[in-house]
């Protein structure tokens, strides 16, 4: 159950990107993802960026978001990611993977499904069924990893399990 001054916050969410349409589910992960990212990134986010970053709908298992910023700026194509690996010389890449719950306490098999996911994800081959969605960031994902000598460090690899039961985001 989300408390009071979440969920004005999320209301609030909701009216500024328009996403009256959204169940609830989807709408606090866009939330999440929302929260964790932007001030993280150089541009806004917007409703298709939140949108393409949330890839925990559609029968994906452990994981709602994922994110590649380099230098501040979302990645959402290897067309992106080339640009700028490109333009800049030994830039900086932070990788999120993000699982969002609402709930009153920690779940072990939750969190375990968050790390096996995660451990698919940036497996050579993957065996559980992702979205098309996902699917195009594990390629992408994919792609940064056969360019990684181009950027100035291995990127970070920030891991969020945000649960929200008392108005705390624990990560």
């Amino acid at each position: 159950m989300i408390d009071r001054i979440t969920q004005s916050l999320l209301k609030d969410f909701q009216s500024k990107f328009d996403f009256e349409n959204l169940n609830d589910s989807d709408l606090f992960e866009h939330f999440v993802n929302y929260t964790i990212l932007e001030k993280k990134l150089e541009d806004r986010l917007d409703e298709d960026a939140l949108d393409l970053i949330n890839i925990g709908v559609n029968g994906t298992f452990g994981l709602d978001g994922f994110a590649i910023l380099i230098n501040k700026h979302l990645i959402t194509s290897k067309e992106d990611l080339d640009e700028i690996l490109n333009k800049n010389n030994k830039p900086i890449a932070d990788v999120f993977f993000i699982q969002s719950k609402t709930s009153n306490n920690f779940d072990v098999k939750e969190i375990s499904s968050f790390g096996n996911s995660i451990e698919d994800f940036v497996s050579i081959s993957q065996k559980y069924s992702w979205n098309q969605n996902a699917k195009n960031f594990i390629e992408l994902f994919k792609h940064l990893t056969n360019r990684a000598n181009d950027l100035e460090t291995n990127p970070s690899c920030p891991r969020y399990r945000t649960i929200v039961s008392c108005g705390f985001g624990f990560r």
